[in-house]
Protein backbone atom coordinates (compact mmCIF):
# COMPACT_ATOMS: atom_id res chain seq x y z
CA UNK A 1 0.00 0.00 0.00
CA UNK A 2 1.34 3.41 -0.91
CA UNK A 3 1.11 6.24 1.58
CA UNK A 4 0.57 5.72 5.25
CA UNK A 5 -1.84 4.18 7.69
CA UNK A 6 -2.65 5.24 11.23
CA UNK A 7 -3.35 2.68 13.92
CA UNK A 8 -6.02 4.68 15.71
CA UNK A 9 -6.25 2.43 18.77
CA UNK A 10 -2.46 2.47 19.19
CA UNK A 11 -2.45 6.26 18.87
CA UNK A 12 -5.19 6.49 21.49
CA UNK A 13 -3.30 4.15 23.88
CA UNK A 14 -0.10 6.14 23.41
CA UNK A 15 -1.99 9.33 24.21
CA UNK A 16 -3.38 7.77 27.37
CA UNK A 17 0.13 6.67 28.38
CA UNK A 18 1.54 10.16 27.79
CA UNK A 19 -1.24 11.74 29.84
CA UNK A 20 -0.69 9.23 32.61
CA UNK A 21 3.05 9.91 32.62
CA UNK A 22 2.36 13.62 32.88
CA UNK A 23 0.02 13.13 35.80
CA UNK A 24 2.40 10.82 37.61
CA UNK A 25 5.36 13.13 37.07
CA UNK A 26 3.37 16.05 38.42
CA UNK A 27 2.78 14.12 41.65
CA UNK A 28 6.50 13.60 42.26
CA UNK A 29 8.26 16.20 44.38
CA UNK A 30 11.97 15.50 43.96
CA UNK A 31 12.74 19.03 45.04
CA UNK A 32 11.39 18.47 48.54
CA UNK A 33 14.22 16.09 49.39
CA UNK A 34 17.00 18.43 48.34
CA UNK A 35 15.33 21.63 49.52
CA UNK A 36 15.91 20.54 53.13
CA UNK A 37 19.66 20.65 52.53
CA UNK A 38 19.57 24.45 52.39
CA UNK A 39 18.15 24.66 55.91
CA UNK A 40 20.60 22.08 57.21
CA UNK A 41 23.60 23.99 55.86
CA UNK A 42 22.75 27.66 56.41
CA UNK A 43 25.17 30.18 54.94
CA UNK A 44 27.15 27.60 52.98
CA UNK A 45 27.49 27.35 49.22
CA UNK A 46 26.10 23.81 49.24
CA UNK A 47 22.93 24.95 50.95
CA UNK A 48 22.35 27.75 48.44
CA UNK A 49 23.15 25.41 45.54
CA UNK A 50 20.72 22.78 46.86
CA UNK A 51 17.99 25.41 47.09
CA UNK A 52 18.71 26.52 43.52
CA UNK A 53 18.64 22.91 42.28
CA UNK A 54 15.33 22.33 44.06
CA UNK A 55 13.80 25.35 42.31
CA UNK A 56 15.05 24.16 38.90
CA UNK A 57 13.74 20.65 39.50
CA UNK A 58 10.31 21.99 40.47
CA UNK A 59 10.13 23.99 37.28
CA UNK A 60 11.41 21.20 35.06
CA UNK A 61 9.07 18.59 36.51
CA UNK A 62 6.14 20.97 36.21
CA UNK A 63 7.06 21.73 32.59
CA UNK A 64 7.42 18.04 31.73
CA UNK A 65 4.16 17.15 33.46
CA UNK A 66 2.27 19.83 31.57
CA UNK A 67 3.87 18.95 28.23
CA UNK A 68 3.22 15.21 28.60
CA UNK A 69 -0.37 15.84 29.63
CA UNK A 70 -0.88 18.18 26.67
CA UNK A 71 0.68 15.62 24.32
CA UNK A 72 -1.76 13.00 25.62
CA UNK A 73 -4.72 15.30 24.94
CA UNK A 74 -3.41 16.16 21.47
CA UNK A 75 -2.90 12.50 20.60
CA UNK A 76 -6.44 11.70 21.75
CA UNK A 77 -7.77 14.55 19.59
CA UNK A 78 -5.76 13.26 16.62
CA UNK A 79 -7.15 9.75 17.14
CA UNK A 80 -10.67 11.19 17.26
CA UNK A 81 -10.00 13.09 14.04
CA UNK A 82 -8.66 10.03 12.23
CA UNK A 83 -11.61 7.96 13.44
CA UNK A 84 -14.07 10.60 12.22
CA UNK A 85 -12.40 10.68 8.79
CA UNK A 86 -12.45 6.89 8.58
CA UNK A 87 -16.14 6.85 9.50
CA UNK A 88 -16.95 9.52 6.90
CA UNK A 89 -15.02 7.62 4.21
CA UNK A 90 -16.79 4.40 5.15
CA UNK A 91 -20.20 6.10 4.85
CA UNK A 92 -19.27 7.70 1.52
CA UNK A 93 -17.97 4.45 0.06
CA UNK A 94 -21.01 2.55 1.29
CA UNK A 95 -23.23 5.03 -0.52
CA UNK A 96 -21.29 4.66 -3.76
CA UNK A 97 -21.28 0.89 -3.52
CA UNK A 98 -25.03 0.81 -2.97
CA UNK A 99 -25.56 3.17 -5.91
CA UNK A 100 -23.46 0.96 -8.18
CA UNK A 101 -25.12 -2.29 -7.13
CA UNK A 102 -27.35 -3.82 -9.79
Amino acid sequence: MAGFEVEIDALRRAGEAAGSAGGQAGAVDLAEVISNVGGALPGGRCGRAATAVAEVWRGQISDFSGAASALGREMAAAADGYAACDDAARRDLSGWLQALAP
